[in-house]
């Protein structure tokens, strides 16, 4: 939407982030991000303001969709607001035990699901990467962070982490990773120590 000026991407972009909360609940966090558009059109503090118009008029989009998407919540509400609150009280209570976010440093997922789900080099990589875009701090680099902490800190802060599978709750920071990670090795492979991200790769 911002790199070709299409507002009607933006508010297309708001419905998709809709139907992905349909499908699971911590996907309404991508609403955040749509948010971020107007100003990444900016390119200041000040946001652009016909996409920001668009935004104010579009935003319902993203409950409507969830609505389209799972008309249960329509159809049978007080089970769906009983359900959805037994679902947010597990979130706070853990499983059998609680694993609490400072219990663990804010580091289960790095151990149990990004260095599994990536590969130690590749998340070596990505680890590298993040400390680049944090020095470079271009607008794109900071939104990808940003969305990166978006899905990551929520996945860490509830206690419900479960030994088996604690993967699918931070599966949407990947992509971010390995995004990351790719930059970080496109700079490499530009530069003298080359032969390191061939290996790498």
């Amino acid at each position: 939407a911002v790199q070709e000026d299409r507002r009607r991407y933006l508010l297309a972009a708001i419905f998709l982030a809709g139907c992905y909360a349909s499908v699971k609940y911590s996907g309404i966090l991508t609403v955040a991000m749509v948010c971020c558009a107007p100003w990444f059109r900016s390119h200041d503090f000040k946001p652009d303001i016909h996409f920001f118009k668009a935004l104010c008029a579009g935003i319902f989009l993203a409950p409507l969709a969830f609505v389209i998407c799972s008309p249960y919540v329509i159809l049978n509400s007080a089970t769906f607001i009983k359900d959805f609150g037994s679902e947010g009280h597990h979130m706070i209570r853990g499983h059998n035990t609680a694993v609490t976010a400072w219990s663990q440093y804010w580091m289960y997922h790095v151990k149990r699901s990004i260095f599994p789900g990536m590969g130690f080099f590749p998340t070596i990589a990505a680890f590298v990467g993040i400390g680049i875009l944090l020095w470079r701090r271009r607008k794109e680099d900071l939104f990808a962070l940003f969305v990166l902490l978006l899905f990551y800190l929520p996945a860490e802060w509830v206690k419900a982490k479960p030994a088996p599978q604690p993967e699918r709750y931070i599966l949407p920071c990947l992509p971010i990773l390995a995004l990351i990670a790719g930059e970080f090795l496109k700079l490499l492979s530009a530069s003298r120590y080359r032969v390191i991200s061939y290996v790498t790769v």
